[in-house]
Formats: C-alpha cells, sequence, structure tokens
C-alpha cells in the first residue's frame, strides 16, 4: 500500500512539473512533424483541462506525441470540456490509456466553432 502511495505521489509530482513545462513550452507536433489541428484552434492544454466553449462547436483532445485524437465533445455555447491524467495511478497504466510515456505526453485542446472542422494537411 506504502509503495502504490509513493508511486501515485510521484505521477502526481510529476505531473505538476510537466504542466509548468507545457505551459512553458506549449504543445509542439510529433518529431517536428505536422500537427493534427491547426495551431489557431488551440484553446487549452495540459494535464488538467477545464474549458468552457464560447460558442457553440466541437472539442478535440489530442495527445500529439502519439498523434492522437484521444475525446471528441460537442459542445454548446457556455459547455464544458474536462480532462485529468489525476486518476491514472502507474506508467503501465498511462501508456496504455494514451500511447505515450507519462514524461512524453503533450495534452492539447483543440476547438472549432460550428461549420469549421478541419484537419492540417
Amino acid at each position: 500500500m506504502i509503495e502504490k502511495n509513493l508511486e501515485v505521489r510521484n505521477l502526481v509530482g510529476l505531473a505538476g512539473l510537466l504542466l509548468a513545462l507545457s505551459v512553458i513550452g506549449g504543445c509542439t507536433p510529433p518529431d517536428g512533424g505536422a500537427r493534427l489541428f491547426p495551431r489557431e484552434q488551440l484553446v487549452a492544454e495540459g494535464f488538467e483541462i477545464d474549458w468552457t466553449a464560447k460558442e457553440k462547436g466541437t472539442a478535440f483532445l489530442v495527445e500529439e506525441k502519439a498523434n492522437k485524437v484521444l475525446k471528441t465533445l460537442s459542445l454548446e455555447e457556455g459547455g464544458k470540456f474536462t480532462f485529468s491524467v489525476a486518476g491514472v495511478s502507474s506508467e503501465q497504466q498511462f501508456r496504455a490509456l494514451f500511447g505515450v510515456k507519462f514524461a512524453e505526453a503533450e495534452f492539447c485542446l483543440y476547438f472549432f466553432p460550428e461549420g469549421q472542422v478541419g484537419l492540417n494537411k
């Protein structure tokens, strides 16, 4: 039990450090490649996201290193998009859920107002 608590505490501490680094560095495309979505549509990033839509549209949560859409959500004006890795208790579970190592993960939230959804080419 103590070992598991230390592991969770280490992951939470590391999440805080990586959150700070992601705010400084921002989301970056994998291996210098192209993003799935245009940078202009980026509305939030980090290991904990709590974002409110200013208009009707679609939100896409992307893990940038794996270049993978994790969640898509249609939102009305005032609708909330929340995301957190706080419940993930081990590196193995994290990799199984998100496809990357905890230390390499970059979560970015993109939003497209209704009628404006499009991938980068």
